[in-house]
């Protein structure tokens, strides 16, 4: 892949912290930032991560890497941000060569972290059965280069026949290959009431003394010494304060995240 921009590439526009613009570069195209009027033209042959002049000021163009697409990229669905994302990849081991299921495509943020990760000999096959939603993911894969190392289908996976573009052979041919080795599946879920049903189904040990840390029952239990004390030197020693502004917190939070629920196969 060229680090140059050229006609047709991705980019990713970076104005400030938690804005970002995705924009598709055409010939004699202008595209209106706070900045000012940015020229598709005086991007076409710079490098990606190049500041770029506007009218009244610069933006920077990046290139459509996974992490800055998870937060740049339309949104269709909810969707998993890199701190979910990175626990999956490790869960999973998810490396060079795997092949990967992933049932709900949504908006491909997870999709493209998974291809970068099993890249150049891997596969990821992820089913959506949102037709447009499907549609919009394979074309986003086929503009990012990605084509080859992901089968894109419209497909409900609960239905029968939802995994036949997968070949059998090549399943079957594999089973005894990696009957000993660790196998898992990951299930992502937004809410609580989900993830109950799914823990129903699921074999769950309790939790022993080694689980719990040594520092709860500290932390719950509350020291009325302490609160008395407190409760004195405020009655008795009246104290002047002084406030100062030392940080704010951002008006929006981004992101998003649920439950991730690891199952594995149970070795003889």
């Amino acid at each position: 892949m060229t680090n140059l921009i050229q006609e047709g590439s991705k980019v990713i526009l970076y104005l400030g912290y938690n804005n970002l613009h995705v924009i598709k570069v055409k010939t004699n195209e202008v595209y209106q930032t706070k900045f000012g009027a940015l020229k598709h033209n005086d991007l076409v042959g710079k490098e990606f991560g190049s500041k770029i002049m506007c009218t009244k000021g610069y933006i920077h163009a990046l290139s459509v890497i996974p992490e800055l697409w998870t937060l740049a990229l339309p949104h269709r669905t909810q969707i998993l941000y890199m701190a979910d994302i990175s626990l999956i990849l490790l869960e999973l081991d998810i490396k060079p060569g795997s092949v990967v299921i992933e049932a709900g495509t949504g908006s491909g943020s997870l999709s493209h972290s998974i291809i970068r990760s099993l890249r150049p000999n891997g596969h990821l096959y992820t089913f959506e059965f949102h037709e447009l939603r499907s549609t919009l993911a394979r074309n986003e894969f086929e503009e990012h280069g990605l084509s080859q190392f992901v089968t894109a289908q419209h497909r409900d996976v609960l239905s029968t026949n939802g995994f036949e573009e997968i070949s059998t052979v090549e399943c079957l041919r594999r089973v005894h290959e990696f009957r000993y080795q660790h196998r898992s599946k990951i299930n992502f879920t937004a809410d609580q009431k989900q993830k109950a049903k799914i823990d129903t189904h699921s074999n769950k040990r309790e939790p022993n003394d080694d689980d719990v840390d040594e520092n709860d029952d500290e932390e719950k239990t509350p020291n009325k010494k302490r609160k008395n004390d407190s409760e004195t030197t405020a009655k008795n020693q009246p104290r002047e304060t002084e406030s100062m502004l030392t940080a704010i917190g951002p008006l929006v939070m981004p992101g998003h995240t649920g439950y991730l629920t690891f199952a594995y196969l149970k070795q003889n």
